[in-house]
């Protein structure tokens, strides 16, 4: 890149914008603009106001698309981490890359893969149990009942046969009694 310039930068910067892939770029790409960058701040202070004022707006302007070719670039790289394609990075950039790589790799292995081969402490099923009560109230619409599934309506003085937590609901509203069989053939 002889006469290195803004026409040099904008033309990076337009091939990275609309290539989908990481463009390839001169090692001294950054470099090379932070020179141009330096000469424009130089000839800044030597003058004067319409001159100071476009070259404040050149500068400003190369700063903001060399920003944005940065984060493209970044943006690009990291979409493509774990991809082979990266052919066009730069040297610092494949090796901060790299790093970041196996850094994700570590801690995938650290968080994630304990998880998929450690062995889950399988729980028995909870115990389907039923309750059976004696209604000591008419109930007169369906309920549904912790299984999920509807029961009655019923009358008072009916016996129903209902999951333990249900039974245990209406046990404590007053609405039924509970019936222990063991207790009626103990006697």
């Amino acid at each position: 890149m002889e006469n290195f310039g803004l026409s040099q930068i904008e033309s990076v910067w337009t091939k990275e914008r609309t290539n989908k892939d990481l463009t390839e770029l001169p090692e001294d790409f950054y470099d090379k603009s932070a020179n141009y960058a330096t000469e424009i701040r130089k000839e800044k202070q030597s003058s004067r106001e319409i001159r100071e004022e476009l070259l404040e707006e050149e500068l400003s302007y190369i700063l903001e698309i060399i920003q944005e070719i940065y984060l493209l670039r970044i943006t690009k790289i990291t979409n493509n981490l774990y991809e082979k394609k990266n052919e066009n990075l730069l040297k610092k950039e494949r090796k901060t890359f790299e790093k970041m790589r196996e850094e994700l790799d570590d801690l995938r292995e650290e968080l994630i893969k304990p998880v998929l081969e450690k062995e889950v402490e399988m729980k028995p099923p909870e115990e389907k149990s039923n309750t059976l009560v004696l209604l000591s109230s008419k109930i007169s619409e369906p309920i549904t009942a912790s299984d999920l599934n509807y029961y009655g309506p019923f009358r008072k003085g009916e016996v129903a046969n209902l999951p333990r937590k249900s039974a245990e609901l209406l046990i404590e509203q007053d609405l039924a009694r509970r019936i222990d069989i063991r207790n009626i053939f103990d006697s």
